[in-house]
C-alpha cells in the first residue's frame, strides 16, 4: 500500500474491462503485461508500465508500448509465419489453461503462473484484430471483384459474410439449447435444466470476479421472459436469415474460387474471428471451474467470498500460509471504496480509498478532455448493417447489461460472452473499441443486429436514456 501519485498526463487509456475486475485480477494483468507479454510476443521488446483501476479501466505509460506495437505490426505484414505463431499459440494457451484447471491438482502459485502465461494471449490476437490487418487484406483482395459482387449483394455485406467464422462457437450452441428449452416449456413439457446449466451456466461469470454461475431459478426466469417477449420467434427469423446468408456465401466463394491468395486471407480472417471468441469462452469457462477453489481460499483465510478478491496475489499467498488474512479490515474497506493497481519498472503497487478516488478522477478528466460537451454524434465502423432508433443503455460491465430492455441501444466499451443475453434484447449495438473480427461484430452479425464499432467515445458522449438513431450502414450514431 502506498500514497504514490499518478500524474494523469503520464498515462494513456487503453481499454474498459467488460466485467468487474477485482484487485487480484488487476495484479495479474499488470504483471502479465510487464513480464510475460514481451516473452509471448517474441519480438525482443521490453515490458511497459501498466495501471488498472476500480472503474474497470486499463492504462499504459507511453513509450515502450508504441515502439513494440509498431514492430509487431511490421512483423505481421512482412512475415506470414508470425501470424501462424499467434493463432496457434492463442489456441494452445487457452486450451492448456482449461486443461490445467480441469485436471484437479490445485496450487495457488501454480495457478497464478498459468494465468500469467495466459493473459498475453488475450491482448495479442486483439491487437491483430484492432489493426484490421486481416480484414483489410480481404477487402483489398475483393476489390477487383466489386462489380460482380454488387450484382449479388452489397460489397460491405459481402466482405463481412466471407469473414464470418465458419466454426461453431459456444454462444451459438447456447442459443440452440436455450430455445429448445423454451419450445419444450411452450408445449407444456417438463424440462430438465441440468444439462443446460452444466454446459452454459458459466457464461454468467467473469474471470476471478465473485460471480456465481447461472442458477435453475434464473434460467426459469429467462425462459419465462423469452416466452413473454416472443424472442423465440426472433431467433427463428435469425436462423432463417443465416440460412439465406449461407447461400450468398456459397455464391461468393464460387466467384473467387481460383484466387488462392484471397481464399487464404479469408481463411485467416475467419480463423482469427473464431479464435477471438473461442479463446475467451474457453478461458472464462476454465475460470468458472475454479470457483469452488476460490471459495476454499476465502474460507481458509477467514474472508467472505466477495472480499478475498480485494487482495493481491502475494497477499493471498501470505494469507494462505498464515491461515488468516494479512490485510487489515480497514484496508479492505478502503479498497472497496476505490483502488489503483499499477506496475512501475517491474514493481507492483496499490493505492486505495480517497487517494485512489482522486487519481481516478484525474485520469477520467484527461480521457474526456478532448470530447466536446455538445457532441451530437459519433462515427465508427459498420460491423453489421441496418438502422435502429431507441434509448441508450450505457453498459460498462455485463452486470450493467442486465438492465437492457427490448429495443434499447446497447452502448459499451466492447463485449464478451456474458453480454450475449443483453445483445439479444438490444435494438442495436455500439462500442468504443473493436475491429471487424471482434466479439461484438461477430455476435451482432449472428443476431442480425445493427452494430457500429470503434467509435472510441460513444460511452463518453452518450448517457443512459438518450434517444439516438443508429445508422450502421454509414457507421454513424446521432442523438435525436
Amino acid at each position: 500500500m502506498s500514497d504514490r501519485p499518478f500524474p494523469a498526463e503520464d498515462w494513456t487509456f487503453e481499454f474498459q474491462q467488460r466485467g468487474a475486475h477485482p484487485v487480484v485480477m488487476a495484479d495479474i494483468w499488470c504483471r502479465a503485461v510487464y513480464f510475460n507479454f514481451p516473452r509471448a510476443i517474441d519480438l525482443g521488446t521490453v515490458g511497459y508500465d501498466y495501471l488498472m483501476t476500480s472503474e474497470y479501466k486499463g492504462y499504459y505509460r507511453a513509450g515502450a508500448r508504441e515502439q513494440m506495437l509498431e514492430i509487431f505490426k511490421e512483423r505481421l505484414q512482412s512475415d506470414p509465419t508470425y501470424l501462424n505463431y499467434i493463432l496457434d499459440s492463442t489456441e494452445r494457451k487457452a486450451g492448456d489453461f482449461k486443461s490445467y484447471v480441469a485436471g484437479g491438482e490445485w496450487d495457488w502459485n501454480a495457478f497464478i503462473e498459468k494465468t500469467l502465461e495466459l493473459v498475453p494471449w488475450f491482448y495479442i490476437p486483439w491487437y491483430v484484430m484492432e489493426f484490421n490487418i486481416l480484414s483489410d487484406r480481404v477487402v483489398g483482395g475483393l476489390e477487383p471483384y466489386r462489380h460482380t459482387i454488387e450484382n449479388i449483394v452489397d460489397f460491405n455485406t459481402a466482405s463481412m459474410l466471407l469473414m464470418f467464422p465458419d466454426k461453431e462457437m459456444e454462444f451459438q450452441r447456447e442459443q440452440a439449447a436455450f430455445y429448445a428449452l423454451v419450445t419444450e416449456v411452450k408445449e407444456g413439457r417438463d424440462i430438465d435444466p441440468r444439462s443446460y446449466l452444466e454446459r452454459f451456466g458459466w457464461m454468467k461469470t467473469f474471470i476471478l470476479a465473485p460471480e456465481e454461475p447461472l442458477t435453475e431459478q434464473e434460467l426459469n426466469k429467462k425462459i419465462k421472459t423469452a416466452i413473454a417477449e416472443r424472442s423465440d420467434e426472433t431467433y427463428e427469423l435469425q436462423r432463417k436469415r443465416r440460412d439465406g446468408d449461407r447461400g450468398t456465401i456459397v455464391e461468393l466463394e464460387s466467384l473467387i474460387a481460383g484466387d488462392k491468395r484471397l481464399r487464404r486471407s479469408i481463411d485467416d480472417a475467419r480463423h482469427l474471428g473464431w479464435l477471438l471468441t473461442w479463446s475467451v469462452e474457453t478461458s472464462m469457462r476454465a475460470f468458472a471451474m475454479g470457483i469452488p477453489r476460490y471459495k476454499e481460499i476465502a474460507d481458509r483465510i477467514g474472508l467472505l467470498y466477495d472480499d478475498w478478491v480485494y487482495l493481491t496475489t502475494t497477499e493471498v499467498e501470505q494469507s494462505i500460509a498464515e491461515r488468516k488474512c494479512v490485510v487489515s479490515r480497514e484496508e479492505i474497506d478502503a479498497r472497496k471504496e476505490a483502488w489503483i493497481v499499477s506496475i512501475h519498472d517491474g514493481v507492483l503497487d496499490i493505492v486505495s480509498g480517497s487517494k485512489a478516488k482522486e487519481n481516478i478522477e484525474q485520469l477520467h478528466m484527461k480521457e474526456t478532455s478532448n470530447v466536446q460537451k455538445d457532441t451530437q454524434e459519433v462515427v465508427g465502423k459498420q460491423a453489421c448493417a441496418g438502422k435502429a432508433n431507441g434509448h441508450v443503455r450505457i453498459c460498462l460491465t455485463a452486470t450493467d447489461a442486465e438492465a437492457v430492455r427490448e429495443g434499447d441501444i446497447l452502448v459499451c466499451s466492447m463485449t464478451t460472452p456474458d453480454y450475449v443475453p443483453a445483445m439479444k434484447r438490444a435494438g442495436a449495438i455500439v462500442t468504443d473499441e473493436g475491429g471487424l473480427l471482434c466479439h461484438a461484430a461477430i455476435i451482432s452479425r449472428e443476431l442480425g443486429k445493427p452494430c457500429v464499432i470503434a467509435t472510441r467515445i460513444a460511452t463518453t458522449v452518450f448517457k443512459t436514456g438518450d434517444e439516438v438513431e443508429v445508422d450502421a450502414d454509414k457507421g454513424i450514431v446521432r442523438k435525436v
